[in-house]
């Protein structure tokens, strides 16, 4: 998988052995951006590179998954963070500009809390579908970028890591596979 992704791609995940499996609807249950290393980082950005230098606090040049778990909006090792019963990682069909706001605006939300509510309007916390989505919305505009749809449940707005995958399946030509492993095949 290390090989095939790049810095702005979503990587969906799925872990039979966490409570996600069960709590999470369908059968993607996680998602997350990966991030990769600063030389990756400096490879695809060039000088532009610097936006996002100034906000990396971890001194590492392993590739890196940003996420939103339980401890909150987390960096953590993609080698560790890819572990998982199956994986499928998306490519977003935009600009290098809007891979780098997307991957910025992660970065400054490193630390908030987890959304344990899961509603969308909570701007002080994030579920991991959802710092995935407001990564690649418009902040001027509100517009999502990819084309994802937010849905009611339960009486609050949200989006599935599963509602990714199905919009992806479902025609959005702003998505591409790069790799998928189910049950740990290809």
């Amino acid at each position: 998988v290390m090989e095939s992704v790049e810095p702005g791609d979503i990587v969906l995940t799925r872990q039979a052995s966490y409570l996600t499996g069960i709590l999470i609807p369908g059968y993607w249950t996680h998602a997350s951006m990966y991030m990769g290393s600063k030389k990756e980082l400096a490879d695809m950005f060039g000088s532009d590179f610097s936006e996002l230098e100034d906000l990396l606090d971890f001194d590492t040049d392993e590739p890196i998954l940003l996420e939103a778990v339980g401890a909150g909006v987390s960096a953590s090792r993609a080698k560790h963070a890819l572990q998982a019963d199956s994986v499928i990682v998306l490519r977003p069909k935009v600009g290098v500009y809007d891979k780098l706001r997307a991957l910025k605006f992660i970065l400054e939300n490193l630390n908030k809390e987890y959304n344990f509510t899961f509603d969308f309007s909570d701007e002080e916390s994030f579920i991991c579908s959802e710092l995935v989505y407001k990564a690649y919305s418009d902040r001027e505009t509100g517009d999502q970028n990819l084309g994802f749809e937010i849905k009611s449940i339960l009486g609050n707005w949200t989006f599935t890591p599963q509602d990714m995958f199905d919009s992806f399946v479902g025609g959005n030509e702003k998505l591409e596979m790069v790799v998928c492993f189910l049950h740990n095949k290809y």
